[in-house]
């Protein structure tokens, strides 16, 4: 019957098809589909529940049907619901389209629709017309004749994409006003900007876009006040009510719109018309407010708010408030009733004020009561000025008042004061009473030797008269006295009194005060410190009424001499008398300021005034000296001649080596180099020669001055001063020589000329002389010599061309002293020569001198300087300024020196000058500069300058930052270095005027309002702030004498200590006390150095670097305990290594030696914790800008990375305290062990001569972090830190470390890394990428990379080795796997007797499947730890390993989780029935292996492509440190103890509450129940504490005693499995003991074995045991499985 239903079913689907193909019919034909679904669907949920189909026949029609209209056909099927039911046995379960085929040109053309495909048969036979995929194709070019269609295509080959509709839906959201915070919305519009569309709703349904259009706010007035987001709005028609609060563009409307229209893009609105012009109204508010509920200052808020409101003010679309004035003011008065007050600008007319209500005068703005017109002030202007009152009478009346001094503070009279100077007078009393001034005239303390002492205020004073007796405590003017006049007359202005008579003239008494302090209690600088502190003191310091200190002076310091005891030093302007230091302990001359020792009269420095100068020495005698060195050429270099006049040129003359002699000069005579013809070659030094006889013979190598020889002279006679020798013979044929090169001297000419004015008319002479730098020959007065031609013509020529052609050389005449040129110019003109003149002929003479002969030239005027006055810090520029009359086209260079020592070389000038700049001027930079411009024939100009910047100003403000309560005062202090002042300015920008000043927050502040005053410097302006934030809180929540009050989560700064600057924050924690303290102090000497290290040149970089050596090893204690100092030294660091780059310049030997020096003292044990703290730092601050994140410990190693490429070229080798530095020549193979600690191996360097460079740190694990790429926290650098940086390309070294365990830590899991600097977005770490461990034994690691940079070893605390351990793990795990096999063999052996109940039945599947899953995986365990401890690892194999050994160990938990679901099951099942023994079984085994295998594959899948599955070293467990994989281990495994557990107190609860009873089957069910109960009871806890002891061992990785215990109790698993499991249940050890079965038990065993056996069983068993559904159903039968009586 059923087939013909579903044939007359597809006829009618074919009727209706045709009929949708006709006009007209479609929409009929949907409404019948829709009455057949309802009619369909109301028939299926109205027939009654019946049996589950057991078995069922499907059919599959296949219906050709001619159609036009192919969508409307899917659309109706697309409709329809399945299963369609034609009766109770027959059901349509879907109807889908297949094959579409439509005509073409050629015929037809058939398309599979999605879904399904045609054979690759059909393919073939009639053509594609698309690609053939998996032998399947979508569409064929013809009807197939066999009649065959597309076929299901289960890979979806062919899709044909559905149509898409777009569709706009309008979401409201009403967000409730009281869970609502302001910025809620722009999260809102944040996350609709940060989403990405699309977002997927369902499976045809997706989110393209979601735009926000209106937001609407509650308003007062109209509910609600709507705005339109940016490029939206309504249409101008909603507008054009009184609703909107916009104009042109309607974007804002009052209430929402009748149509709940929201708003619409913005370019579908046209901008609406303008609206009329609006029309100014005057409206009059009167407030009535009560005085009892409102503050007395009402007004003044009344006041400042009017002051604050922003206007218009809009009220509706077409009303606005425009302004609001403050007119009238009117206060309570107790004799008037009201008193009305005008505010400024506004009066009544005076017409208003001509009876006796005014209170004001000319202007009517105050009166008392309220005008009976109700008529208030009104602006000033439209008012003429009132008549003129009476002139005022001013009355003086004293007030005295008499204070307790218990109840107030001692300052109470700078508070008086201080508040007098706050009123603002005059003081209305009443309409004829006003206080003009109140003055504070007398202040009377509490004395207690006199009772009270009176002080006048500044400008008051009592007569003299009062002051004539003892009871005065003043001279003068009479301003102080003891106790209070008798007749209580204050002190009156001081203009009405004369100065009294003058006291006895005070006498000067001079005291000596002697200090002897301990050497070692005080810094080396306690002089400066108390030179410092005597000059802060201000005098004088009044000590009684009669006695004041005068001044205190520091005559005399003595310091610790080794030699002599003590050296006593006058300080300046102080001396001893001449006749002290006649003797042998004088230790200076002239004036008497140095003595060896104390003078034995203790008499100690006096003013230098009372002192005549001491009787002048003995003029000194020079001693010449000869000194002869004579050196193996085999220990110097050849050069050794340039380092030794080098040194002499630096020396500082004169020497003193005792009170009596003094190295004058050392001069460099004589150098005699070895020759291999004659043995030694000597040659005298310039400006020095031997006489001429001692070069007469062959043994002379130089002619006219005898300054070379062969051989030493024997009579041992060095070389001369060449002045002191006459010219030897001339050649024969005599030439004029021009030196061309200059003998170097230190010889300055100066250009001295004295010019006589003629007295009448006569012969006028110029005299001058000129000084250059060339030996003295006396044949320069030759008149044919050539230098005497040079000069004489040049004179003759300066002197024509600038004063008279009739000038003449008078006289030239050559003198000794380097080359004096002394000449006399004769003028015969009637006119004597003007000093212009005179001037142009001396600077022509020069300049023409200059240009063939070394002439010094020494500016009478200093360079000029850009500021005449400057401070540290700021900018400045010094130009040297040439003449302009000298000829600077042959220009060589321009030297610039600071203090002798060279700072830059220019090869050029500009404009005839060269200036040096400063960018930021340091104290370092005072000094002397010179300009020395080398031009023409050697000549010199030199200009100089000397520098002394004054400090900058050094604000220092109290408090820096602080909370304040409401209404309290705080006294804010600024204060300042000498010769600046500093004032406070106020928050509103106006000058206080002071830099203390008292401020009193407001009474009604608001909460965590920030008031910021300013310090400011003058004249050189500096700024600092001191911030208060406003509390209303009565508590602060911490408080430190630090860091001051706070509130929660503020931010405290404190001042840092006296030789730091920057400063020191904290923030308040919740708990009450200050954390995240950052100390930002950096000491003062680095913080110079840092300044300096900011404009390094060539030639400061090797000055720099030896003082950055002297000042860390000076500072090194407080420069490692400081990060902010460390800091600042790693910034110095990479200052010079960029200038070194910079400049392009490589630092010397000795340099590099100071740079590794310096910055091996940042990497000691004691910067350990600063380092710590650092990279703490760096790692937390990872949500700031990612641009400026920066690890110092990194930027400390980038330094030593660029430092290659600026230290010598050749061949350097230096050894520091903490940092090896070798730099030699790459051979192939290379090979060398440095330190004894690292060894380095290079098998294959390419074979070119090349250099490496090795830099090896000793302790550079105190600077670098142990992250690692995984971010591992365990892991320590172990080993040295080895840098190596080959001049060619090197793919393999070999690197093997010697380990240091610098924190006694048992170490493991060693690994091969290199800093990587780009790891954490350029934070830098540790990666093993391209290394890799070779062997790990004798605490040596050696490891192998494919690439050169910064290498070492990490290594993690590593479980206690110990030999206990490793037995009791072996010897554990052999026990436990022994007792599962007993376990596993007695299970077999009684297995026949269990099986007839099922309880029992499943509890033993349990027992055995938890011992085969722990046998299995200790099996695996020992695997795992052969191939953790082999020396050769295998990572495939350990995975394998730990994969099984997972697994395993979550199948045994979760087989005892399905213990403990059974026990819970059977104990709360109250009938017999409900799921057979087949149906648990297999929830059993899908919950006992399925779960475990489901969590070990997602566990390896997600963990073991990023390398993060076992643990580091292929040691065979899950990874913890980097991917956390154990947790896929541990939760589950505690997860099911815990439920097991709960399990147990519900088991127990039920069974205890069960009355005893019931048949034989009950009583053996609950056998089997308590039986399952007493093994979980044991094996949970037990589980449970072994995993737990587990965990213990990756929280406390070093304690032993956790391992041994984890050991223990996990050897233990099995038997307790075996004990507890099996032994312990009485029947299987009733079981064991019968020897044979009978024949019976045997039958049943094969029966009830058959029956579980075979899957077609295993169904049919699920259907015939699944039981009655009404509920009570006992079986017959031994397979019923739930009423045997003999159950185990």
């Amino acid at each position: 019957m059923a087939l013909p239903k579903a044939v007359r079913f597809g006829v009618l689907l074919l009727v209706l098809c045709f009929t949708l193909d006709r006009p007209g019919f479609r929409q009929s034909a949907s409404i019948f589909f829709e009455e057949l679904r309802d009619a369909t669907s109301s028939m299926l949920f109205a027939r009654e529940k019946r049996e589950i189909l057991t078995n069922f026949t499907e059919y599959d029609f296949q219906l050709v049907i001619t159609f036009s209209d192919l969508e409307s056909l899917q659309e109706i099927l697309k409709n329809i619901s399945f299963p369609i039911s034609t009766n109770n046995t027959v059901e349509i379960t879907s109807i889908e389209t297949t094959t579409v085929c439509s005509p073409n040109i050629t015929g037809y053309q058939c398309t599979c629709e999605q879904n399904f495909a045609w054979s690759y048969n059909n393919c073939i036979t009639y053509g594609v017309c698309d690609t053939i995929i998996g032998d399947k194709c979508g569409c064929i070019k013809d009807i197939p004749a066999d009649g065959q269609f597309c076929q299901l295509n289960s890979s979806e080959i062919v899709t044909t994409p559905s149509p898409t509709y777009e569709i706009d839906l309008v979401l409201e959201i009403r967000i409730p006003v009281s869970g609502y915070t302001p910025d809620q919305l722009d999260v809102f519009r944040e996350a609709l900007r940060n989403e990405t569309f699309l977002i997927p709703i369902s499976k045809f349904v997706n989110i393209i876009e979601l735009n926000l259009t209106t937001v609407c706010y509650p308003n007062s007035i109209y509910g609600l006040q709507c705005q339109c987001e940016s490029g939206l709005a309504w249409p101008c028609d909603v507008c054009n009510s009184n609703t909107s609060c916009s104009s042109q563009i309607c974007t804002c409307i009052y209430g929402l719109p009748s149509n709940d229209k929201f708003c619409q893009p913005i370019r579908s609105n046209a901008t609406c018309p303008t609206p009329p012009a609006p029309v100014d109204i005057d409206v009059e508010i009167v407030l009535r407010i009560p005085t009892s509920t409102v503050p007395s200052n009402i007004f003044d808020y009344f006041r400042y708010y009017l002051r604050t409101i922003t206007y218009p003010i809009i009220v509706s679309q077409s009303v606005a408030i425009k302004e609001v004035s403050f007119t009238t003011a009117c206060n309570p008065n107790s004799d008037y009733g009201l008193q009305c007050q005008c505010e400024n600008g506004f009066a009544w007319p005076c017409d208003m004020c001509n009876s006796n209500n005014s209170c004001s005068n000319q202007t009517c703005t105050c009166l008392i009561g309220l005008p009976s017109n109700d008529k208030f002030c009104q602006p000033v202007t439209s008012n003429t000025t009132c008549s003129t009152l009476p002139a005022p009478v001013d009355i003086d009346v004293e007030i005295v008042l008499r204070i307790p001094t218990s109840t107030v503070p001692s300052n109470i009279f700078d508070y008086f004061r201080y508040y007098l100077r706050t009123i603002t007078y005059p003081i209305i009393v009443s309409q004829s009473v006003a206080i003009k001034e109140v003055s504070f005239t007398t202040a009377c303390n509490p004395n207690s030797d006199y009772g009270l002492q009176c002080q006048c205020e500044n400008g008051f004073a009592w007569p003299c008269d009062m002051c004539n007796s003892n009871n005065s405590c003043s001279n003068q003017t009479c301003m102080c006295l003891i106790g209070l006049p008798s007749n209580d007359k204050f002190c009156q202005p001081i203009t009405s009194n004369t100065t009294c008579s003058t006291l006895p003239a005070p006498v000067d008494i001079d005291v000596e005060i002697v200090l002897r302090i301990p050497t070692s209690t005080v810094p080396s600088n306690i002089f400066d410190y108390f030179r410092y502190y005597l000059r802060t003191i201000t005098y004088p310091i009044i000590v009684s009424q009669s006695v004041a200190i005068k001044e205190v002076s520091f005559t005399t310091a003595c310091n610790p001499n080794s030699d002599y005891g003590l050296q006593c030093q006058c300080e300046n302007g102080f001396a001893w008398p001449c006749d002290m230091c006649n003797s042998n302990n004088s230790c200076s001359n002239q004036t008497c300021t140095c003595l060896i020792g104390l003078p034995s009269n203790d008499k100690f420095c006096q003013p230098i005034t009372s002192n005549t100068t001491c009787s002048t020495l003995p003029a000194p005698v020079d001693i010449d000296v000869e000194i002869v060195v004579r050196i193996p050429t085999s220990t110097v270099p050849s050069n050794i001649f340039d380092y030794f006049r080098l040194y002499l040129r630096t020396i500082t003359y004169p020497i003193t080596v005792s009170p009596s002699l003094a190295i004058k000069e050392v001069s460099f005579t004589t150098a005699c180099y070895p020759n291999s013809d004659y043995g030694l070659q000597c040659q005298c030094e310039n400006g020095f020669a031997w006489p001429c006889d001692m070069c007469n013979s062959n043994n002379s190598c130089s002619n006219q001055t005898c300054t070379c020889l062969i051989g030493l002279p024997s009579n041992d006679k060095f070389c001369q001063p060449v002045t002191n020798v006459t010219i030897c013979e001339p050649t024969p044929t005599p030439s004029t020589v021009i030196p061309t090169t200059p003998t170097p001297t230190t010889k300055v000419t100066t250009i001295n000329s004295t010019t006589t004015p003629p007295i009448a008319p006569g012969p006028q002479v110029i005299s001058g002389k000129i000084t250059m730098e060339m030996p003295f020959d006396s044949s320069f007065n030759d008149k044919d010599n050539i230098v005497y031609k040079t000069i004489y013509n040049a004179t003759e020529q300066e002197c024509t061309k600038h004063v008279s052609k009739d000038c003449k050389v008078k006289d030239l005449i050559f003198s000794e002293g380097s080359t004096i040129a002394n000449y006399d110019l004769s003028v015969t003109s009637t006119t004597p020569p003007t000093n212009t003149q005179i001037q142009l002929t001396q600077d022509g003479i020069l300049t023409q001198v200059a240009s063939k002969y070394p002439v010094s030239i020494l500016s009478k005027d200093q360079m000029d300087v850009d500021k005449n006055q400057f401070y540290v810090g700021d900018p400045l520029t010094v130009t040297c300024r040439l003449p302009s009359l000298l000829d600077l086209a042959n220009t060589f260079f321009v030297l610039w020196t600071h203090n002798g020592n060279k700072i830059a070389e220019v090869r050029s000038l500009l404009n005839g000058t060269s200036t040096y700049t400063f960018t930021k001027f340091l104290t370092y930079n005072d000094g002397n500069y010179e300009c020395k411009v080398t031009f023409g024939a050697g000549s010199t100009f030199r200009q100089t300058v000397e520098l002394k910047s004054k400090p900058a100003p050094l604000i220092n403000a109290q408090p820096d930052r602080e909370t304040l309560r409401c209404a309290d005062r705080k006294i804010l202090t600024c204060s300042v270095n000498s010769d600046f002042t500093v004032t406070l300015i106020s928050p509103d920008g106006v000058d206080l005027k002071t830099a203390t000043y008292e401020y009193t927050a407001p009474s009604e502040c608001v909460e965590g309002n920030v008031v910021q005053f300013t310090c400011i410097s003058q004249p050189k302006e500096s700024k600092k702030a001191i911030t208060l934030v406003l509390t209303r809180k009565n508590k602060f929540d911490c408080t430190d004498p630090l860091y001051g009050n706070a509130l929660v989560g503020a931010m405290a700064v404190a001042d840092c200590e006296t030789n730091k600057e920057g400063q020191k924050t904290a923030v308040c924690m919740a708990d009450g006390q200050y954390g995240d303290k950052q100390d930002k102090c950096v000491l003062k000497v680095i913080v110079a150095l840092l300044d300096r290290s900011e404009v390094l040149t060539e030639l400061s970089i090797p000055v720099f670097l030896e003082d950055l050596r002297n000042a860390t090893a000076a500072n090194k204690k407080d420069i490692t305990e400081s990060p902010a100092t460390i800091i600042a030294v790693v910034k110095i660091f990479e200052n010079v290594a960029n200038a070194s780059l910079f400049f392009k310049i490589k630092i010397n030997d000795n340099s590099t030696r100071n740079f590794l020096e310096s910055a091996g003292l940042l990497t000691i044990d004691g910067a350990r914790n600063s380092w710590a703290f650092l990279n703490y730092n760096d790692t937390r601050n990872t949500t700031e800008d990612i641009l400026l994140r920066k690890s110092s410990s990194s930027a400390f190693l980038n330094v030593f990375e660029n430092l290659t490429a600026f230290i010598s070229p050749g061949s350097i080798n230096i050894y520091t305290d903490f940092i090896l530095l070798n730099k030699t020549t790459l051979t192939n193979p290379f090979n060398t062990e440095l330190n004894s600690s690292v060894e380095i191996e290079i098998p294959e360097a390419g074979g070119e001569n090349k250099l490496i460079t090795i830099i090896i740190f000793a302790s550079m694990y105190n600077v670098l972090p142990g992250r690692d790429e995984v971010n591992t926290s365990s892991n320590r650098v172990h080993g040295r830190v080895a840098l190596v940086r080959p001049e060619v390309k090197i793919s393999n070294i070999s690197l093997t470390f010697d380990i240091i365990n610098y924190t006694n830590d048992t170490l493991g899991q060693p690994k091969c890394v290199f800093w990587d600097f780009n790891l954490f977005e350029g934070l830098g770490g540790w990666s093993d990428n391209g290394c890799s461990l070779v062997y790990y034994e004798n605490e040596t690691v050696s490891c192998n990379c494919n690439h050169t940079t910064s290498f070492s070893i990490l290594m993690s605390p590593n479980s206690p080795r110990s030999l206990i351990l490793d037995y009791i793990t072996y010897i554990g795990v052999g026990i436990s796997m022994a007792c599962l096999v007993i376990c596993l063999i007695i299970e077999a052996i009684i297995w026949r007797k269990i099986n007839k109940n099922a309880t029992s039945y499943l509890r033993h599947v349990s027992i055995v499947n938890i011992a085969v899953s722990l046998l299995i995986a200790d099996i695996w365990f020992i695997i795992g730890a052969a191939i953790s401890d082999a020396d050769i690892k295998n990572p495939p194999a350990c995975t394998a390993a730990t994969f099984f050994i997972h697994f395993f160990y979550l199948a045994l938990f979760f087989w005892m989780l399905a213990s403990g679901l059974l026990l819970l099951y059977r104990t709360l099942s109250v009938f017999e029935g409900g799921l057979s023994k087949m149906s648990m079984l297999i929830i059993g085994f899908c919950l006992g292996y399925g779960a475990p295998l489901i969590i070990a594959t997602i566990t390896i899948a997600a963990t073991a492509p990023s390398d993060q599955y076992i643990r580091e070293n292929v040691v065979c467990w899950l990874n913890w440190d980097g991917s956390k994989a154990l947790l896929a281990f541990v939760i589950p495994a505690l997860s099911i103890v815990v439920i097991n557990l709960i399990i147990l107190i519900v088991v127990l609860y039920k069974i205890l509450r069960r009355r005893v009873g019931g048949n034989a089957a009950q009583a053996g069910e609950k056998h089997v129940l308590v039986v399952i109960a007493r093994s979980l009871a044991v094996l949970t806890p037990f589980f449970g504490l072994t995993w737990g002891l587990g965990v213990g061992t990756m929280v406390s990785p070093q304690n032993i005693g956790i391992h041994i215990a984890f050991a223990f109790f996990n050897s233990l698993q099995g038997f307790f499995i075996l004990v507890f499991g099996t032994l312990l249940d009485n029947k299987v050890l009733s079981a064991l003991t019968i020897k044979s079965l009978t024949s019976q038990g045997r039958t049943g065993s094969t029966s009830a074995g058959t029956s579980s056996s075979g899957l077609g069983k295993l169904f049919r068993r699920m259907r015939g045991d699944r039981g009655s559904r009404s509920g009570y159903h006992v079986s017959s039968t031994g397979q019923s499985g739930f009423t045997d009586s003999l159950n185990t």
